[in-house]
């Protein structure tokens, strides 16, 4: 347990000192609704062309919206209709960032389930009698669109700009706080897209399968979920005919 906090504390500040580097953006056009939320604060303001975004800020894109941001060195981001991102996940982050980072998740993960064990065990006629509702849940809404819907579009977002270690977490971020019910696959699809395009066969085809998995317990709902599956399939054996050529 000792030697986990020590390894937890040590991969936290090597993350702290690179991948949490801050990162201000300029907001070089908008179209529609486009709101953004500074740092800690609740309320959501209009946004404006030319305003100064920091990496604690949040902008949320509504229907038929549309924002480009500067990122300087002539590099831009698109975010369109019902997306919201951190400004923050615009940081450029390298492999090894991204590989501490979900290191670090697995040892707090270990370490919260030894913590838990030890409670149950302490406490178990408590926890028997009392069942609670750990899900976290938000009560904002946008013409019917849920909060993980904006989530997911920032991360799609992401990945069609080729921002694949930052999709990562972001993706990670978005399955470990709403699961997957919502629409089971699609997070482990678009985790193996975007290990794929990093060129990581192994975690790509992990992904896959992990798509697949959470597909078949489904039971192939719609149409959607069937094309996806075929994906996955695809990508599967294109990485495993792709790693036997070489």
């Amino acid at each position: 347990m000792r030697c986990q906090k020590i390894v937890f504390g040590f991969l936290f500040f090597v993350i702290s000192s690179t991948v949490f580097s801050k990162v201000t953006v300029r907001i070089q056009y908008i179209k529609g609704e486009v709101t953004v939320r500074r740092g800690l604060e609740e309320e959501w303001k209009i946004a404006k062309q030319g305003m100064i975004l920091k990496d604690v800020d949040t902008i949320l894109v509504g229907e038929n919206s549309k924002v480009i941001l500067d990122l300087g060195d002539k590099a831009t981001f698109t975010l369109g209709s019902y997306s919201i991102l951190d400004i923050g996940d615009l940081r450029r982050i390298t492999k090894r960032e991204m590989f501490l980072y979900l290191m670090s998740l697995k040892i707090e993960k270990i370490d919260r389930t030894q913590t838990d064990e030890k409670i149950r065990i302490q406490n178990v006629s408590v926890v028997r009698a009392e069942k609670k509702n750990t899900e976290k849940k938000t009560d904002m809404k946008n013409n019917t669109m849920d909060y993980w819907t904006f989530e997911l579009n920032g991360a799609e977002a992401l990945i069609q700009q080729r921002y694949f270690t930052n999709s990562v977490m972001k993706l990670v971020k978005i399955y470990n706080h709403y699961g997957d019910q919502r629409n089971p696959g699609l997070i482990h699809h678009r985790l193996g897209q975007s290990f794929e395009a990093l060129y990581e066969p192994g975690r790509a085809m992990e992904s896959y399968k992990k798509a697949i998995q959470l597909i078949q317990q489904s039971g192939y709902q719609n149409n959607e979920y069937k094309e996806r599956f075929q994906a996955c399939d695809e990508a599967i054996q294109r990485i495993q005919n792709k790693m036997k050529n070489e």
